[in-house]
Formats: structure tokens, sequence, C-alpha cells
């Protein structure tokens, strides 16, 4: 039960990144979408995930770089398979970064896994700034960034408004309101019409259906819904 979560919760943000690629007819044979995960166990459940997802695409390949291995062997990997998708450990990947032999040039994607720990984490913290600084610098608005992450409520405005761009809109149910901006609007509606991309967490069974049907009835029509169930057999 635990995997099947946590599947779920790396799917929910892998699928749309992978699609993305998909969709791309200027694919590129270097790296698109970087994910920085906390430790090496989650960075290879992550790229588990990813190759699940990927296969039978063509001739997509994800790629693991990670500390305790050695770092030439991973080089030789980037060299000859050329990941678009890379998924590793923020000290490996800043070491690879500052050392140019990690080729970001056609890089459309960054996203940082469990992102409050990667950024409060003294063990992380100086590593993933300087990737996410550095990246941010050299694409500038041409870079998107997610950040993932089941306890990031747990930061105070100050430490998680610097990653987020001016006029960003979070959609939740919990709390009655959308927040846009930093700031909170009041309201039982979970989602708003200057939503564009939100995540919705329904604490009652009770409530699944009504809120189901304000998503697919709500303005603008939304062009995806992702769902997850525990039992898909009594969905009907």
């Amino acid at each position: 039960m635990l995997l099947s979560c946590f599947k779920n919760a790396k799917v929910a943000f892998l699928a749309p990144l992978i699609q993305g690629l998909l969709n791309n007819e200027d694919r590129s044979n270097q790296p698109q979408i970087l994910i920085v995960a906390p430790g090496r166990e989650l960075a290879s459940q992550i790229v588990e995930v990813a190759r699940e997802l990927v296969k039978g695409v063509g001739d997509m390949s994800v790629g693991l770089l990670i500390g305790g291995v050695p770092i030439s062997r991973q080089i030789e990997i980037l060299r000859k398979r050329k990941p678009a998708i890379v998924v590793g450990t923020p000290g490996r990947l800043a070491e690879l970064l500052a050392s140019r032999k990690l080729n970001v040039n056609s890089l459309k994607k960054l996203v940082f896994d469990e992102f409050d720990n990667l950024f409060l984490s003294p063990a992380h913290k100086e590593a993933s700034t300087a990737i996410f600084e550095g990246l941010q610098r050299r694409h500038k608005l041409d870079l998107q960034t997610v950040l993932c992450s089941a306890t990031a409520g747990d930061m105070t405005p100050g430490q998680h408004l610097r990653f987020l761009k001016q006029g960003f809109v979070t959609a939740a149910l919990e709390g009655g309101g959308v927040a846009e901006g930093g700031s909170l609007m009041s309201g039982t509606n979970p989602l708003a019409k200057i939503t564009i991309h939100g995540v919705i967490k329904i604490p009652s069974k009770m409530l699944a259906l009504e809120i189901l049907r304000k998503i697919f009835h709500t303005s603008p029509t939304p062009q995806q819904v992702l769902v997850f169930v525990n039992d898909s057999r009594r969905v009907r």
C-alpha cells in the first residue's frame, strides 16, 4: 500500500512532464528534465517509476546520478545513453554542473522533490541552492521549476515564497480558500477561474463526488484532470 501511494505521488508530477516531452517535436538528445531528490534511495525510486512511464516510448531514457557511485561511470552514461530525463542527488548534480559534465543547454523542466528538505536541511541546502540559482540565471523564463512536497506547509512564507513567481496560484480544499500571490482569498469553492494548475486533497469520501463535479463544471473547463483512488473497482 505504501509503495502504491509513493508511485501515485511520483506519477502526479512525472506523467505531465513526460507527456510534455512527447508533445515536443523539437526533442533534443540532451537532458530536458532534471529532477533533484534529497537521497539516493528516493532518487532511485523516482527513476524506477519514470522508466515504467517511458517504457516502449521510442529511445527516451532516464539517467540516475547519485553519490556513492564513480562519477566517471555516470559521465559515460550521459555521453552514451543521452537521457532525456535525469534524476539525482543535489551534491552529485551540483558537482557535474560545476564541471560542465552535465549538459543543460536543452533543459526545459527543473523539479525539486521534497524541496523543503532540499532547501532547509544543512546536508542539502548549499548544493540545492547552487543548482536552483545557477539554472535560473542561465535559462531565466525558459525554465519551468516544479516544487514537490507533502510537508512544505510547515515552511514559513519567507522560506518558500522566494521560489515562486509573482502571481502564482495554488488550489486547495483545506482552509476554504485559494492562495494567490501569497494571499488567501475567502470562499468555499476549491477552484477559481484564475487557477491554471491545482492540487486538491479531499479529506472525506462523502465530499469526493461533489468536489469532482465542481472540477468538471468549473470555468474555464479544465483541459486535464488527474484523479487518484484507493480502489478503482469501487469507482462508478
